[in-house]
């Protein structure tokens, strides 16, 4: 069962924990990443809304100064590919935090 993403769902934050960040969306051996994207480090703008197929990555939004903008705009295009028969499950993405001992990424 795809994953309910509604629109008065909480505001997507940066490492936070309220809604994840980043969508894995299958439909039998195909699958697509959509994912919020955050340009500067704890900062909700600005911000971008990328989509992963067949190895490439697109950028579908792009917000500037408007912070909730690339939020509700991958919550529209999850539901989008929901209605089109796509199962989107979140994603949990690495961060330095879950890696005991270690203050960055490798």
């Amino acid at each position: 069962m795809a994953e309910n993403v509604s629109d008065d769902a909480g505001v997507l934050q940066p490492g936070g924990s309220e809604e994840p960040t980043a969508y894995l969306c299958t439909m039998a051996e195909h699958e697509r990443i959509v994912e919020v994207v955050y340009l500067n480090a704890g900062q909700l703008v600005p911000c971008e809304v990328q989509y992963q197929k067949d190895g490439q990555t697109e950028v579908l939004w792009r917000a500037n100064n408007k912070q909730g903008y690339c939020e509700r705009k991958a919550r529209w295009f999850l539901k989008k590919l929901h209605r089109l028969g796509w199962t989107c499950t979140p994603l949990k993405l690495l961060t330095w935090h879950d890696q005991p001992g270690t203050d960055e990424l490798s």
